[in-house]
């Protein structure tokens, strides 16, 4: 399988998913990994070659591509071989969040984490944390929904932001998002790629070197803007826009509607509380 290739420059023993972490490239390891040292790396030096997996990597600057990581502590490169490029199915986490696949600039689908979820609930479009919560109880022992889990936190944040950001955007725009009109985005091309990033990460062992290697990001942000709406569930918003849209037709023309699709409520796009399970007096708002 293919996968990322890193470069430890001027390191002269081996390399553990610990010794990573400490060099800032947790990120790129959920499983141990293999390690060789040697000459002539990417820098032109010494150093060791690590990767994910069970076989020790090699250096072969003529049919490798490599590119030094932006602010790294310790100088390392990232890199890959050129005839195994990385894609999804190679950096995929072992512990995946569910969510939509999402067509980036490299032709291929990556499957983007739901982190602020809808639903139909009685013909109004409801929404809901996704994201993995921990167990709390109340003043009174009863047991209640907590906190979103410490190491998903970022992303719940980035996906409240987003909403806040798309929901401002929207104004005067067609009842189904993203249709017939061009949204401007109170954000810049900069700032979108850095949340795409982010919400990548969380289903993907990359960061920003890792993305930019393998070009998936267009000039104009539009694939990041796609992997951040996909974040706050568009593709359901979508669809239940559209089905509302569907029904109100064919009421107008007499038409009985037989897909009972829901009507569209704007009341709920008021921002969720971020701990999704207790009001502000500690009182239970979903008890289990």
């Amino acid at each position: 399988m293919a996968g990322f290739l890193y470069w430890w420059p001027g390191r002269e023993t081996g390399v553990s998913r610990a010794h990573a972490g400490e060099a800032g490239l947790a990120y790129a390891f959920d499983a141990e990994l293999a390690c060789s040292l040697g000459f002539g790396g990417p820098d032109g030096g010494k150093g060791a070659v690590f990767a994910q997996g069970s076989t020790p990597p090699k250096i072969d600057l003529p049919h490798q591509t490599w590119r030094k990581i932006p602010k790294s502590p310790i100088d390392a490169w990232v890199g890959y071989d050129n005839d195994a490029k990385p894609g999804p199915d190679d950096l995929l986490r072992a512990q995946a969040l569910p969510g939509h696949d999402v067509e980036l600039l490299d032709g291929r689908k990556w499957h983007v984490p739901v982190a602020r979820a809808v639903s139909d609930a009685g013909g109004q479009i409801t929404y809901r944390c996704a994201l993995p919560q921990t167990l709390d109880c109340n003043d009174d022992g009863e047991l209640v929904v907590g906190s979103v889990v410490d190491r998903h936190a970022p992303l719940w944040t980035l996906a409240l932001t987003w909403f806040d950001v798309w929901s401002a955007a929207i104004g005067g725009a067609p009842d189904v998002p993203g249709e017939d009109a061009k949204i401007e985005y109170d954000r810049t091309v900069g700032e979108v790629i850095a949340d795409a990033e982010v919400a990548l990460a969380a289903n993907y062992r990359v960061s920003r070197a890792e993305c930019m290697a393998l070009g998936i990001f267009d000039v104009e942000a539009v694939t990041a803007r796609a992997v951040l709406d996909a974040l706050i569930d568009m593709p359901a918003m979508v669809a239940f826009a559209s089905a509302a849209q569907k029904k109100t037709a064919e009421s107008a023309l007499g038409i009985s509607c037989t897909d009972g699709g829901p009507a569209v409520d704007t009341s709920a796009t008021d921002r969720p509380a971020p701990t999704c399970g207790r009001s502000r007096s500690g009182s239970a708002t979903n008890r289990l």
